[in-house]
């Protein structure tokens, strides 16, 4: 039984978690290693990490988001692997000194303008000892195409949600998307290694930016 097909039939293994992630990552994990998902709504993208004996913490600002994924990994006997906390992303970051060996960014940076998607990026490098993992808009997307027809020109504030009708702004306000190579630049800024960068449909048959690398 698939813990996360709720009514949409989406699982863990699906798209939204990414395949990259799990074919280059999750050979890496050994039990008790640490993982840090940001953004991390119910679960899901950490889920076959807490599965293989890491030690999991989800930091979500939405209290029934996490509250749901506390459920889910009670019913599935590893509520020992999970360590939730109901913070703002970049209050943990500031507020958190630890440093943890995988961190995950799936989707998170679609909710953020631009400015506010790479300051957390570079931070949550800061709290990374092993290998990241992160999805963001891309501009590959259909809806970069329609963000170009639009004559926008500015990248804030608004946030790829905002674009796609998703977020409940009425004004469709401009928005960013990330370029290929923007987020390697800052890993190998930092000394890290690109492992894999890559363009990937996500569950919205848009683009997603996809990178995973090591630091």
């Amino acid at each position: 039984m698939d813990l996360f097909a709720g009514g949409g039939g989406c699982g863990w293994e699906d798209s939204w978690c990414y395949p990259q992630m799990h074919q280059h990552l999750l050979p890496l994990v050994q039990r008790d290693d640490s993982v840090l998902d940001l953004g991390a709504g119910i679960g899901r993208s950490a889920f076959p990490f807490a599965l293989m004996g890491a030690q999991v913490t989800l930091v979500d600002r939405d209290y029934d988001a996490l509250a749901e994924a506390s459920g889910i990994y009670i019913q599935a006997g590893i509520e020992d692997r999970i360590v939730d906390c109901g913070l703002d992303i970049e209050k943990f970051l500031s507020q958190n000194r630890l440093r943890y060996k995988f961190v995950i960014l799936s989707e998170t940076l679609t909710h953020m303008p631009k400015s506010q998607g790479v300051k957390v990026f570079r931070e949550a490098l800061e709290h990374c000892s092993g290998y990241i993992f992160v999805s963001a808009p891309s501009t590959f997307s259909w809806v970069y195409e329609c963000y170009r027809e639009g004559g926008y020109d500015c990248p804030e504030p608004g946030t790829f949600l905002d674009m796609c009708g998703c977020s409940g702004v009425e004004k469709i306000e401009p928005f960013s998307f990330y370029q290929p190579g923007e987020l390697e630049s800052i890993v190998v800024g930092r000394g890290g290694h690109i492992i894999c960068a890559e363009s990937r449909k996500n569950h919205t048959e848009n683009y997603a930016w996809i990178v995973v690398a090591s630091i």
